[in-house]
Parts: structure tokens; sequence; C-alpha cells
């Protein structure tokens, strides 16, 4: 669906018919190898089913066959939270764009009882769990909690703040900063250009609106936003980007292109010091995580130290946790054990950090392309 979504719109470009299979298969490529996008692959979740389908839906809507569109905003809305929230803002982006296609309200009415059916799945989901529950996302309590952490208004107001230099970190994590301000250069430099392009205005929509719900509901809950909650944004911006690169029949096409591409291969090899959290998640730097571990256990095991040694700092309290390898054994909670072990994927927090080094000594440190697991040992209590 990404290489149809991609050839679509570079097909509308000014490029000659000889060379639109080419720069298809360069601005999929580029598409693919955004950092938060191609890490989404590697995980075991609904994020795979939550692209799949929302990238189906964005095609069909485009190409206005509506009964494969009801279907996949149908179907995008039960993955998750995060996919109501996306197949809402798709549908937003339907309607805002078929009334600039006409400048009448009329049409959206006509469509509505297709919104209406494809919502059906997502509103059964939230009845019942609502039934079955008592809440539909979190407990009351702890959902007052999350918007009014302080109980009034200054908390709000500092958790808003807050949570908007978040969301422009996302934005802009992993080399996103690249295509993004190459993005805002080409829309400015061509602007005369691009207002009033059917396609440039299809792209923008197709950018911001299907994320808007999941933006206004994360810059008001405290605590609720990752890197993937905009990964269509993401994938949509550089889509966005190839369009204006290969319309505009510039010189240097190929090196914009080509920086882009390091960019994202630079976001991800990017690994931040140990006390600056990172969305591991987001990157294919978690990648080198799974061999280091198995250097951790190998070096565990012939040293016969077991599980029940060691308090684990961080997530997973077995091996199979982590693995699904079968490996139940339990890590220790507490702090009193002989050995610890922590990683820096685990996003530690300061004063977990400072008590590890004051009370334990480094045993072994496995470390690849930033990515490290220490073991280590308790000083002797005299």
């Amino acid at each position: 669906m990404l290489m149809r979504l991609v050839s679509r719109f570079v097909s509308l470009t000014d490029l000659d018919k000889s060379k639109i299979d080419l720069f298809s298969a360069v601005a999929f490529v580029l598409c693919a190898m955004e950092p938060t996008f191609a890490a989404s692959l590697t995980l075991i979740g609904p994020e795979v089913f939550l692209l799949c389908f929302a990238l189906m839906a964005i095609v069909f809507m485009l190409e206005q066959r509506r009964l494969l569109f009801v279907c996949s905003v149908a179907i995008l809305g039960i993955t998750s939270m995060r996919g109501m929230m996306v197949s809402a803002g798709i549908c937003l982006a339907d309607m805002l764009l078929l009334y600039l296609k006409d400048r009448k309200i009329k049409p959206i009415f006509s469509r509505l009882y297709q919104y209406l059916i494809a919502a059906v799945p997502a509103v059964a989901f939230v009845l019942w769990r609502l039934v079955d529950k008592g809440w539909i996302t979190s407990n009351p309590v702890a959902f007052q909690e999350s918007v009014w952490p302080d109980g009034g208004v200054v908390g709000f107001t500092s958790n808003f703040i807050h949570n908007v230099v978040v969301l422009i970190r996302w934005l802009l994590d992993f080399g996103r900063i690249v295509p993004v301000l190459l993005t805002l250069w080409l829309l400015s430099r061509g602007r005369k250009q691009w207002v009033g392009n059917k396609t440039v205005s299809e792209l923008l929509m197709l950018t911001f609106i299907p994320t808007s719900v999941v933006i206004v509901t994360s810059l008001l809950i405290h605590n609720t936003m990752g890197h993937r909650y905009f990964t269509i944004t993401y994938v949509m911006v550089v889509l966005l980007f190839s369009y204006l690169v290969l319309s505009n029949r510039q010189k240097h096409r190929a090196w914009l292109l080509t920086l882009v591409a390091v960019a994202f291969l630079g976001g991800d090899l990017m690994v931040y010091p140990d006390n600056i959290s990172q969305g591991w998640d987001a990157s294919l730097a978690h990648i080198h995580y799974w061999k280091v571990r198995q250097q951790a256990l190998d070096y565990m095991e012939e040293n016969q130290i077991t599980p029940d040694q060691i308090c684990k700092y961080g997530f997973g309290n077995s091996n199979d946790d982590s693995d699904l390898g079968g490996d139940v054994r339990r890590y220790k909670i507490t702090n009193d054990c002989p050995y610890a072990m922590c990683s820096n994927i685990d996003n530690l927090p300061d004063n977990d950090l400072a008590y590890l080094e004051k009370e334990y000594t480094r045993l072994k440190r496995f470390q690849k392309m930033g990515v490290w697991i220490d073991l280590l040992k308790r000083n002797s209590q005299d």
C-alpha cells in the first residue's frame, strides 16, 4: 500500500514518464527508511496492523473506492485506541478534501452514513469496555490526575507546555529535522507555485489532519504520547518532501534526496546520553540490544549467576518477558541482591543510576553501537 500511495503522487509530478518508476522506487525507499516507520515493522504488537489499515484507508480514499475505504477505517478503528484517533482523523481529512473540491457542505452529509458505518466496530468496543470495566481508557480517578496533575489550572498549564515541547522533539527526532526543514524551505521558496496546487493541498491535509485528534489528546493528557503516535505523519512528511523535490526540476534533486536518506541512517544510529530518555522502539538502534543481551546471558551461564541472584532494573522480570523463549525464571525486584543488571535501553531514572553507581561495582559491560547492558556486583558491606 505504501508503494501504491507513493506511485500515485510521484506520477503527478512533472517528471518524464520514463523516470516515474525509478523515482517512485526512490521515494518509496525514502519513506520506508523513516526510522520510526522502519522500527514499527520490527515490533510485536498492533503497530503493523495500524499502519497497514491507515495506509489502505488513505489510498482507497484518494481512489474513491468507498466500500474499501469504509472497511479499512472500520478495521483501523479497532486496532487500538490510537487507531480510533487516526481513523477519526482520516475521516476528517476526507470531509475537508470533499468540501474544498466544491466548497459545499452538502456532499459531506451525503457521505455521513459511510462514516457512521465505519465507526460501528469502534463504538461497539467502547460501549463494551464501558459496560464491562466501567470506564473507556483508564480509571476515571487516574484519568483526572493525568489531565490535572496538581488538581488545578497551574498543573494543567505546566503539563500542556511540557507536552508541546515533547511533541516538537518527537517530530524532529531521529533525523526528521532534515526533511521537515527542507519541506518548509521548499514550500516557502515556491509558495506561488504551490498555492492552489491540488496535489500539495491533498498531501498537506493527509499530513496534518489524520493525526490532529492524536495531537490534541496528547497535549491535554499527562504522559500519553510517544514517537509512534505520529508514524503516519512522519511518512506523509517524507512523501510531501519527495513530491516537492521531484516537481521542481532542481539541479540538486539527487543531493536533497540523499541528504534525507543520510539523516535517516544517522537517526537509526543515534543513541542519547544515559541521562536523556530515548524512544528505543522508534528507531532501529534497538536491534543491537538482542545480541548484547544474549552475550550477557551467556556470561551469566558461564559464571553460574542465576536470575534469582540478580536485581534487574528496567523492563522484564524474566527472560521470557523479553524474548518469549520459555525461560520463566524470575529476577528479583528488591534491592538486596548480590548482583544487579541494567541497560540504557530501559531509560532508567537518574536516581536509579545514582543508586547503582553508589552500591554496586561494574562486573562486566556488554556493548554494541551505543547499546549496553551492565552486570554489576554489590559492594562489600564492611
